[in-house]
């Protein structure tokens, strides 16, 4: 089952990717996102590379990695096809006429209290939790159990950094204001004080989405060459960050490669190829595990699938919804170094083998939406750049259910309308101004 798997998956990935490219001429679209972030690790996870993986998966996992093919790669494909929807030339043209909107001064006032708001959220749970405002330099323990995890009160700010890195990215290309490159910075840097990579990684995602349709700078090919080499360089220091965060600084010597039973004679440079394996094709073997585990268990009938929905809002009070979701996303991983089973999971909890690719339509369709309309103005195409970055990290975490994904969806909707409700005013303070000297012209 999982060579026919194999081959099949192999086949419709690329056909699918290479099809988006040709109709879009833009690599960041939604199929290729997914074949890069989610099909190639799932094809990998096939291969078995890890002596903790069984022989075969579950009847089940095969079922419902043939519906994401489905939901992920042949629906989006469907979509940019019929509609024609997309094309990179398309898009910068319909973006020329917005560009008053991220040139004026309201938007980059709003955007910037929102990225120093981050910043001091940010900062504040650092003290609190850490006793320091830079805990990668403190106490190796309290950056481990800080790395991913913030006060309850400061969450919302703390985690907003993605999306004001884009809204900056705006504020610079309309304004080209050195503010908003010093923020931005901030932004990029700020997870790494903790040495927390989700954030680090959507940015980049987002940022490059941004990029790949408004350009600060046309990019030569030396240019490309040190990006490259500065992006390899950059993701083997965060691995080996990553191997000394687990080790608490030298405090213990656990090998990665060992951890996940790494069964190649080459593990590449800090163990890179086996760090890569276990964060995110891996993850594919812990959903299996997750199956195995939870086919039996009760569905949650969207209690898991809608989070973000139900984030913050006391529901005990209806009968049943406690136990409901008790213990629903619990499983023995295949170990404690690679623990996360997909973004899967909150799908198959909630409706089982034969529904889980109602949620997964659902998501995509909002990140069809949103790329849709991404050359419409600067809020769709931002909304598109976070949710493209969520979805890049589905091969390991349900992120794009998550809460702090939607926040910032909403906080960028928010400093959008913002700007534009103060433009609208000053407008209208100033047409009376206009005609009262014309007027006196007269």
């Amino acid at each position: 089952m999982d060579a026919l798997l194999n081959v099949f998956v192999f086949f419709v990935l690329f056909a699918s990717a290479a099809g988006s490219f040709v109709l879009t001429r833009r690599i960041l679209n939604p199929v290729i996102i997914l074949v890069a972030s989610f099909f190639v690790p799932m094809w990998l996870a096939s291969m078995r590379l890890s002596a903790l993986q069984s022989n075969s998966w579950d009847y089940d996992t095969v079922v419902v990695f043939l519906q994401s093919v489905g939901a992920w790669l042949i629906f989006p494909l469907c979509v940019l096809v019929s509609l024609r929807i997309g094309r990179k030339s398309d898009v910068a043209n319909g973006l020329a006429a917005e560009d008053s909107v991220v040139r004026s001064m309201h938007f980059a006032i709003a955007a910037r209290i929102w990225a120093v708001l981050v910043l001091v959220g940010y900062l504040t749970s650092n003290y609190v939790q850490a006793h320091s405002l830079i805990p990668l330099f403190g106490d190796p323990e309290a950056l481990y159990r800080a790395h991913n995890e913030f006060p309850p009160a400061l969450r919302f700010f703390a985690r907003g950094g993605p999306a004001a890195a884009l809204l900056l990215y705006l504020c610079y290309f309309g304004g080209r204001r050195r503010v908003d490159l010093l923020l931005l910075g901030c932004m990029i840097l700020l997870p790494m004080t903790r040495l927390s990579r989700i954030d680090v990684i959507m940015t980049f995602v987002g940022l490059a989405v941004l990029y790949g349709v408004r350009p600060l700078w046309k990019l030569r090919r030396i240019h490309v060459i040190v990006l490259i080499i500065v992006g390899c360089a950059s993701v083997l220091g965060a691995i080996e960050l990553g191997n000394q965060r687990t080790n608490r600084f030298g405090t213990y010597s656990v090998s990665y490669e060992k951890a996940i039973g790494w069964k190649p004679a080459e593990a590449g440079p800090s163990g890179a190829f086996a760090v890569a394996y276990g964060y995110v094709p891996l993850s594919f073997e812990n959903f299996d595990r997750y199956v195995n585990q939870a086919k039996y268990r009760k569905k949650t009938w969207g209690a898991m699938s809608l989070s973000w929905l139900f984030f913050g809002l006391k529901l005990n009070w209806i009968p049943g919804f406690g136990s409901l979701i008790e213990g629903a996303d619990s499983f023995e991983p295949v170990s404690g170094a690679a623990n996360v089973p997909t973004s899967l999971f909150p799908f198959y909890s909630d409706f089982g083998v034969f529904g889980v690719w109602l949620p997964m339509i659902v998501y995509m369709t909002v990140l069809c939406f949103f790329y849709s309309r991404s050359g419409r103005s600067y809020l769709w195409l931002a909304l598109y750049g976070l949710y493209a970055g969520a979805f890049t990290l589905s091969g390991f975490q349900a992120l794009i259910a998550a809460p702090i994904i939607f926040h910032q969806l909403v906080e960028i909707v928010v400093v959008f309308l913002v700007a534009q409700s103060l433009s609208r005013r000053e407008l209208t303070r100033q047409k009376p101004a206009q005609l009262h000297r014309t007027a006196k012209d007269l």
